[in-house]
């Protein structure tokens, strides 16, 4: 190991950040019942996708403390907001707007978060996106999920 100090650039941060969230998860996991080889309980599944986000975490901390790399810079407040406030966006129009139009909102106000957005390929990014999670989850996958909520007459 480098006998170098330890300097939060994007990938410590980000390593730090994933194990936090993997170790979160697996205590969250602990509550439900684990089953066994043969049948395997509903905290099983949890359990091995936190373990993997904590060594995915680990192995992105040693990673970036190896490299080296600078420190973080400037924070781009304006796309972090937008890509948050997008989220949740989708969250709350999902179910009386339906999937399509909550696919295309969080698209494209997410895309307002980079100063490089290109408005009309973004507009036909988002129309396809839209309609090809519409086709997999809703028509595909069968899921309990609207094209149209009651909001459009759905």
């Amino acid at each position: 190991m480098p006998s170098q100090k330890l300097v939060l650039n994007k990938d410590v941060l980000s390593g730090l950040l994933f194990a936090a969230a993997g170790a979160g998860f697996l205590v969250l996991a602990q509550d439900y019942e684990m089953g066994s080889g043969r049948r395997m309980g509903p905290g099983l599944f949890p359990t091995i996708l936190s373990v993997a986000l904590v060594a995915v975490g680990v192995v992105t901390v040693l990673r970036g403390w190896i490299a080296g790399a600078g420190p973080v810079g400037k924070i781009t407040w304006r796309g972090l907001g937008l890509v948050s406030g997008a989220t949740v966006l989708f969250g709350l129009l999902l179910h009386p707007a339906g999937l399509l139009p909550a696919a295309l909102c969080l698209i494209l106000v997410s895309a307002l978060g980079s100063r490089e957005t290109r408005s009309r390929e973004m507009l036909l990014l988002a129309v396809g996106l839209a309609t090809f999670a519409v086709a997999v989850f809703v028509y595909g996958l069968g899921l309990p999920l609207q094209a149209f909520g009651p909001l459009l007459g759905g």
